[in-house]
């Protein structure tokens, strides 16, 4: 299916301003950075990184992933109220995360098949799609 929001991507600038704030790596060729290097035990740090409003909309983005994939590696999503947060956070900035969260939905894939964040995804979509 295709997204009906325009596609977003990383920037080099967010990857590498992410690495050095963070101490993670850059391989040459590494096209899925922000989901190889996430890590839940960094959490707390790569949200409160999220809250700041100083950064810009493209580190939020690429940030934004890395916390959808730590919390989708090992998170309680139904227990933890970072993930509630999380949600308000994109909720209020989805002109930044559109395609972030039609991606993460995958509204193409039968529930039982996708991802454990796919539930809470499909629903913000729902909520901020227009109709």
């Amino acid at each position: 299916m295709k997204s009906p929001f325009p596609k977003r991507y990383w920037t080099r600038a967010s990857i590498e301003f992410l690495s050095e704030k963070f101490d993670h790596p850059i391989f040459d060729y590494e096209q899925d950075w922000a989901y190889t290097v996430a890590d839940f035990g960094r959490l707390d740090a790569y949200l409160s990184v999220f809250r700041e409003r100083s950064i810009n909309d493209d580190i939020r983005f690429t940030l934004g992933d890395m916390i959808i994939q730590a919390f989708e590696d090992e998170g309680d999503l139904a227990a933890d109220p970072r993930w509630v947060e999380f949600l308000a956070h994109v909720s209020a900035d989805f002109r930044i995360h559109a395609h972030q969260v039609w991606y993460w939905a995958a509204t193409d894939t039968p529930l039982a098949d996708s991802w454990k964040v796919s539930p809470w995804m499909r629903e913000l979509l729902r909520e901020k799609s227009p109709g």
